[in-house]
């Protein structure tokens, strides 16, 4: 389901094999891969200067996740939808278009899969420019709208995977299928990093990740060959045509 605030902000609530999957992994020592390239870039160029991290978009369900991530920063997490958060002192409702937070107030900022989900990214970003320190980090995973499937899709004349603009996936090989992913806004490699550099930031480091790796199918159970093949031949791509995207840039 996805929901949209008043301001065209649209979220899409967390699937029910997402939830099984994470109260999984609170028992398992594996993670995404996309948190751990998230812990690596973390540790190497903001641990030293990060005291308060906020976490856009986060959530009850992987608050350990981003805990590893950030070790012993403060966290606070901000997501418009109370339910997905829990309760807490750490725990903000709010619009990650519209954060109610003081200006110059957080040292970094983690957005994992959110700007897609956002009508007007340019607001996320910008908010995220006024609450940060000078010199503070913003990081964003995000699907890749030049992913390899994608550009073979849209050279056939067909819709891409990673972008919803309907209730219906619809453009595809195949009859349309009522399963909006919310992702409004989906950007490529290029053109992320340069709507940051747009508004002041600074791409520190950048990597591509794959969606369907060990950690989801592992705990789903369903690992197939379908997922190993598309795991063999993302690895083998560059960045830019990966299915995912994780930039870590700098306020100037």
């Amino acid at each position: 389901m996805t929901l949209r605030d008043g301001n065209g902000t649209c979220r899409a609530s967390t699937p029910i094999y997402l939830r099984n999957i994470f109260k999984r992994s609170h028992m398992a020592a594996k993670k995404p891969k996309k948190h751990e390239i998230a812990q690596q870039f973390f540790s190497q160029h903001c641990s030293n200067s990060c005291l308060r991290v906020l976490e856009v978009g986060g959530t009850e369900l992987t608050d350990h996740i981003v805990r590893e991530i950030i070790g012993d920063c403060e966290l606070l997490k901000l997501n418009i939808q109370s339910s997905s958060l829990g309760k807490g002192p750490d725990c903000i409702v709010g619009d990650g278009t519209k954060m109610p937070l003081k200006d110059d107030s957080i040292d970094a900022i983690l957005c994992f899969d959110v700007i897609e989900h956002i009508v007007e990214p340019d607001y996320l970003i910008t908010e995220a420019h006024r609450v940060l320190k000078k010199g503070g980090f913003l990081m964003i995973t995000t699907a890749n709208l030049a992913t390899i499937y994608n550009r073979i899709l849209l050279f056939l004349g067909y819709s891409p995977l990673t972008y919803s603009p309907a209730g219906y996936r619809v453009g595809l090989p195949f009859p349309p299928v009522k399963w909006d992913l919310g992702h409004k806004s989906v950007f490529t490699y290029k053109g992320l990093r340069d709507l940051l550099s747009v508004y002041q930031f600074e791409t520190v480091k950048s990597a591509g990740f794959c969606y369907y790796e060990p950690f989801y199918t592992e705990h789903e159970r369903r690992e197939v060959g379908f997922f190993r093949l598309r795991m063999a031949i993302d690895k083998i791509l560059p960045k830019e045509m990966r299915e995912g995207m994780i930039f870590l840039s700098k306020k100037t």
